[in-house]
Order: C-alpha cells, then sequence, then structure tokens
C-alpha cells in the first residue's frame, strides 16, 4: 500500500503490505497505463503494456500464449471512444478535426446528446465484446474511464442528467460493469474511486485539458519551449496543482489495489473469522464499571467498527466474543451499547467468563471448525494479546490504534470476497445449528443424536461456472480429502474445462430440524 496511508508499528501481520507475492500482469490500453505499469513494477511485480488504441479498425494485440499471467488489465480510451460516436452522428464532418475538437459539446447544444450516448454505448459494447478473445480464465479488471470532477456546465445545473458530462460518463462506466459481470473472472476496476480517495485536484487534468483525454496531470515540455518569445513563462501543471508527490502516491495505490484484487479473485476470504473483545475494544470503557451503558461509549469508532464487522459478516465471514467479563450484566450492556444495530446472534460463538482467552479461542475455534491462520483477534490488552500470540502464532492480530481497524477489516484483500452466495449468506446460522447440535449430541447417544435431527436430503447438479452453486463447490472438491479422494486439487480452469466438455458437479444438501429450528428463530427476529 502506497505512503498515502500512515504506517502504523502496532505489530500486526493483518495488512495488504504484508503481500509479497510476486504477481504478472497483461496490460492492453494507451499511454493512460503506462504510470501503472511503472507502480507495479516498483512495488516488484511484472506486467507487460502492450499499447491497443480504442478505435474501430484497431486490432486487438497478440499475446504470447506462452507468458503465464496471473490477470489481465484492459483500458478503454474515452476520446478514442467520443471520436468514434461523432463520426457516427457527424458522418459528414472531417475526420482530422474529430480528435481536436470537443464535438460532445455540440451534440449537447444540438439536442443529440441522447443520441451521442446511445453511439457511446455501441462503442463500448463493441470493445467489450472483442477483448473476450484475451480474456480467458485470469481475473481481468477493466479500467473505468475516469469520470470529469464537475458538472462542467455549471454549479446549478441538474447533477443526474446527461448534459452533465460527469455523469455522461459515469453511465458509460455502469454499462461497462453490465456487460462484463456476463463474462467469467471479469471485474470492473474504479479508477475513480481511487482518484477521489487521493485527491483529484492533485492528480486529474481535466482543469486543463478536454474532458475526453481523461488521465493523470502530466507535464507537457513543448508548451514551455515551443513559444520564446511568451511575455510569461508557462508553470508547469505539476507545479500549479503540487502534483508531482501527489501522482506516485496515487498510482502506488491504484497498483497496490490491483494487486489485492487478484489475491482476492483468487484467494478470496483468507480471514474466515473475527474474534473480538469487549472493553476497551468493542467499545470505549469497562462495561463493569458502569450502570449503563451510554453514547460516550460508542459514539465514535466503536460504531464504525460494529459496521465494519457486519460488512465483514454479510461477505460471508464469521463473528465471536471472547471477553473477561461476567456473561448475563455484559450481553445486557451489549444490548443497550448497541440496540438492534449490532446484535448478540450475529456472532456465531461467544466466550463471556473469566477462563483464558487463549482457551477460549481454542474453543471457538474448535466449534466453527476454523485454523488459527484463517483468523483475525482484536483486543486492546497487550497481556492478552501476547497469551494469545504465543498460544496461537498463526492468528492475525489488532491490538492498537483502534481508529485504523475499520479500515483495515473492511479493505484488506484478507477480508474481501469477489461475490457473496447463498451458503454465506447463512454461514453464521449454519455455524451456531452446528454448536447447537454439538450440544445435544453431548447428552444423548449417537443413533438418538441422528434420529433428533430428522435430516432432509436434496441434490443440485451444477454444469457451469454461472450456477449459484458452483464457487461453494468447487471450494470443496480442494479443500478437503472428505469431497477429494484421490488428493489431487483441480485448478478453476481445469474445472471451468470439465464443465465445458460435459462435466456435471453433484451437490447434495443436508438440512436437519435444529438447522431449521435455528433459521426459523432468526428469521422471526427479523421480521419482528
Amino acid at each position: 500500500m502506497s505512503s498515502y496511508f500512515p504506517k502504523l508499528s502496532n505489530g500486526v501481520n493483518f495488512l495488504s503490505e504484508t503481500e509479497t507475492h510476486p504477481r504478472k500482469f497483461l496490460m492492453i490500453g494507451t499511454c493512460q497505463l503506462m504510470p501503472i505499469h511503472g507502480a507495479l513494477l516498483q512495488l516488484g511485480h511484472s506486467a507487460d503494456h502492450l499499447l491497443w488504441a480504442s478505435h474501430s479498425h484497431s486490432e486487438i494485440p497478440a499475446v504470447d500464449s506462452a507468458n503465464q499471467y496471473d490477470a489481465n488489465i484492459i483500458s478503454f480510451t474515452l476520446r478514442h471512444v467520443f471520436y468514434q460516436a461523432v463520426l457516427d452522428l457527424y458522418p459528414d464532418i472531417p475526420e482530422q478535426i474529430i480528435e481536436i475538437e470537443p464535438l460532445w459539446v455540440r451534440a449537447l447544444s444540438e439536442g443529440l446528446i441522447e443520441d451521442f450516448f446511445d453511439a457511446c454505448r455501441r462503442i463500448v459494447r463493441s470493445l467489450v465484446l472483442r477483448t473476450q478473445e484475451v480474456v480467458g480464465q485470469r481475473p481481468t479488471f477493466f479500467v473505468t474511464f475516469l469520470e470529469p470532477r464537475r458538472n462542467f456546465m455549471g454549479n446549478l445545473f441538474p447533477r443526474y442528467s446527461l448534459e452533465n458530462i460527469s455523469y455522461f460518463v459515469q453511465r458509460l462506466n455502469e454499462y461497462i460493469e453490465k456487460l462484463i459481470r456476463r463474462m467469467p473472472n471479469c471485474y470492473l476496476f474504479d479508477l475513480n474511486e481511487v482518484f477521489s480517495e487521493h485527491g483529484r485536484i492533485f492528480n486529474q487534468d481535466d482543469y486543463t485539458l478536454q474532458v475526453a483525454h481523461a488521465s493523470f496531470i502530466h507535464d507537457y515540455e513543448g508548451d514551455l519551449n515551443a513559444a520564446p518569445t511568451r511575455m510569461t513563462a508557462l508553470t508547469k501543471m505539476s507545479e500549479m496543482y503540487n502534483s508531482r508527490e501527489k501522482l506516485q502516491q496515487l498510482t502506488q495505490s491504484i497498483a497496490q489495489r490491483l494487486v489485492d484484487n487478484v489475491k482476492v479473485a483468487l484467494e478470496p476470504l483468507q480471514i474466515k473469522l473475527i474474534i473480538c473483545d469487549l472493553d476497551d475494544t468493542l467499545w470505549s470503557g469497562i462495561s463493569g464499571e458502569k450502570e449503563q451503558m451510554t453514547w460516550n461509549e460508542i459514539g465514535t469508532w466503536p460504531l464504525g467498527l460494529a459496521e465494519a464487522l457486519l460488512i465483514y459478516k454479510a461477505r460471508g465471514g464469521m463473528l465471536a466474543i471472547c471477553s473477561k467479563n461476567e456473561y448475563e450484566p455484559t450481553v445486557e450492556k451489549f444490548k443497550q451499547a448497541f440496540k438492534d444495530g449490532l446484535r448478540i446472534e450475529d456472532f456465531a460463538s461467544v466466550k463471556i467468563n473469566y477462563e483464558s482467552k487463549a482457551e477460549n479461542i481454542r474453543r471457538i475455534l474448535s466449534e466453527v471448525n476454523i485454523l488459527p491462520q484463517n483468523a483475525l483477534f482484536i483486543d486492546d490488552n497487550p497481556r492478552e494479546v501476547d497469551e494469545v500470540k504465543k498460544t496461537f502464532p498463526e492468528m492475525h492480530i489488532l491490538n492498537t490504534e483502534p481508529y485504523d481497524w475499520r479500515r483495515k477489516i473492511l479493505f484488506s484483500p484478507l477480508t474481501q470476497v469477489p461475490a457473496i452466495t447463498n451458503e454465506a449468506r447463512l454461514r453464521t446460522q449454519s455455524i451456531q445449528a452446528k454448536i447447537e447440535r454439538d450440544g445435544t449430541r453431548s447428552g444423548a447417544s449417537r443413533e438418538e443424536w441422528l434420529a433428533s435431527l430428522n435430516i432432509e436430503q436434496r441434490y443440485v447438479v451444477v454444469d457451469t461456472p454461472a450456477h449459484e452453486n458452483y464457487a461453494r463447490a468447487f471450494e470443496l472438491v480442494n479443500k478437503t480429502n472428505q469431497f477429494n479422494t484421490n488428493g489431487e486439487r483441480w485448478s478453476d480452469d481445469e474445472m471451468r474445462h470439465f464443465l465445458s466438455s460435459g462435466g456435471r458437479i453433484f451437490c447434495t444438501f443436508l438440512n436437519s430440524a435444529v438447522t431449521k429450528s435455528v433459521f426459523s428463530r432468526v428469521c422471526q427476529r427479523l421480521q419482528g
């Protein structure tokens, strides 16, 4: 990650900065990709940049099939899309002036902006379809057009109208995502998000150059030297907007996010469980020292942390509580603090007692069937953290700088997924049902326990990677020898080829009465 974010020396191994595995990228596009190409190399990765102009007559560069890339980066050029759209809309205009005249303004003034937008969409669709031959089975990131930072028609003009060129380009980006979501392994890379995070005023050239140029601030030395008779010298753009250092930070952040996205696409949700302390962690202060929890205890970073935990849970991650406190009063304080915003029921396992935290965490890991290296422990107490570290040296830890916990939980590649499956949505309820089943089993014989489950079975046939159960089925085949009797692991490419050649995956689902009971109670709570 770039130096834009502070390097907090808290002994944490839960950071995207720790990603050391070098990646190799195939980059296809014009010179806009050059700063990103350089940043990838600076971060220790490799990339081949093949120049390609987004004209209808431009051939997509031939890709050397011998090169094994981890991911593709594809960028279309806005000025070339506008160029072709003007040709479609104004066939009598000489081609040689199209690239130097901002003719989208003419379309606007003549009431043809809707027609111009439709022409741009047709061209974008053609470009996306042409790139399918190079996408293959690798994760492929389509870079968005850089959207103008303001409504150039004026402050008081309608924001959500195609006459606002910023919204116009935003709609084109939306259309690109709609197209690529139908293609396997394809994702939108939102360049605008990173530009906005770092400050467009330092990095975007649309205050100086035409809208369709849509790129990074860059100095044009020819402008400075071409007219020696100027009364005053031109100020460099990089000096005018103080952009030189900011540009390096921006391009490194773009490169790091691309690297992170490859990890998310290929190895989703590496952190499968977050175990959280309560006192001075999920809220500020010691709950046992207060009769009532108030806004003062949760009004700042705790609310941001609670929301981040719920977002992580919505992705399919699991939550647990490990706190040294008395159970009943602490649960009551929890309800006072978060009302229904964050509930005890959101946590798959809850250990609130005065036993060793390391031992409680051992029980949590056993209940949810997660390895220590796939768990994150958050606790402000250095002594407790030290005990857990010594017991589980591979576990990820957050223990200082709570104002930065939310960012790390939300944006680390270790906590992200490319999509949310039905199985992921019900993961917490499934684990809670498992824990309840295990409790029931401890007091009965195996036969009695099995009979009490009232298991129902159903089958699903997965015949395409687009099937909603494909991701989970593929994960299970490689995850455990229970479903993989020969010990060989499948790559995603191999599995997709297997299905396209007529292969099938048969999935079976087992639902028990206990699982249905837990799920029913959750639904009733939601409806209530």
